[in-house]
């Protein structure tokens, strides 16, 4: 066999001659590399964010008397969660903002409660405001003197601002007739001024008071012109006249008492006295626990 040279070494990197019998006899074998495999990109894929709605919005209130802290919005329709912003009068037309509600969801809200931040002293134009939570935080950003403006208002189906001018009458406070709520160990409660609490009677039946004589000595009624504080409806509260002439305050159409032993604000003696006796919840039902 003759000897592979040197440079039959060099060509043996494409070309390998193989012994088979004879000497003379070689076969030949070529290598081949395979080329790498195609590596595929998946596409990217972008999801649209939908677009925050500001229209069609709509917004109603009736005129109506105050203390001159707060306004009631009969109602309020939203295409994207947002809020009612009250602002003053400016020569007939919306003025700053002197209050705003907590954040309202899509569809329809019924008597908003707004307090304002600035209470009216006197009688006075006010105009709800629709305006739209933009960036979804919940918190409502309108004030263009400091530049914040994130929150615009929002508009009707023709393109207008959502916005009404309603006529609100001040009328001064009767010491120690506020009705508001309260937060204690019964959960929010309707309670006076002063947090005393308020009983409604089951005899009663969201009607006349039943409560006479040595019960009322007991469980006095509620008797007076009232106010609605924060947290109540202002809807639910009302008047029913009494044997004597007096006028009792209702929510609900339920008669309110207070009862005799609650010493201080807070008390809740009368819950449950005789099975008949209950503390009421902001939307006007008798807490039975």
């Amino acid at each position: 066999m003759r000897p592979i040279g040197s440079f039959a070494l060099a060509s043996a990197l494409l070309l390998v001659p193989t012994a088979c019998g004879d000497d003379d006899a070689a076969t030949t074998t070529t290598t081949t590399t395979a080329a790498p495999a195609a590596t595929t990109t998946a596409p990217t894929t972008t999801t649209a964010t939908a677009p925050v709605l500001t229209g069609p919005s709509s917004v109603s209130a009736n005129p109506q008397t105050s203390d001159g802290t707060q306004i009631v919005v009969a109602s309020v329709v939203l295409p994207s969660p947002g809020f009612i912003a009250v602002h003053g009068d400016a020569d007939g037309s919306p003025g700053g903002i002197i209050g705003h509600s907590e954040l309202l969801p899509v569809g329809t809200s019924s008597d908003v409660v707004v307090v304002l931040d600035l209470a009216l002293e006197a009688s006075a134009t006010v105009w709800p405001m629709v305006h739209i939570d933009m960036n979804g935080n919940g918190i409502y950003e309108f004030d263009p003197g400091s530049g914040t403006t994130t929150d615009i208002p929002g508009t009707t189906a023709d393109g207008a601002v959502a916005a009404i001018p309603v006529e609100i009458t001040v009328e001064a406070m009767t010491a120690g007739m506020i009705v508001t709520t309260a937060t204690g160990d019964l959960g929010e409660i309707v309670v006076d001024e002063a947090g005393f609490s308020l009983y409604v009677f089951m005899p009663d039946n969201q009607g006349p008071s039943t409560c006479y004589d040595a019960c009322a000595a007991t469980w006095p009624p509620l008797v007076g012109t009232v106010t609605p504080g924060a947290g109540l409806d202002p809807e639910l509260l009302g008047t029913v006249e009494r044997d004597d002439g007096t006028v009792q305050v209702t929510y609900n159409d339920w008669p309110l008492y207070h009862y005799s032993p609650d010493d201080s604000p807070g008390d809740t003696l009368g819950q449950g006295v005789g099975g008949v006796w209950w503390v009421v919840s902001p939307e006007g039902d008798p807490v039975m626990e």
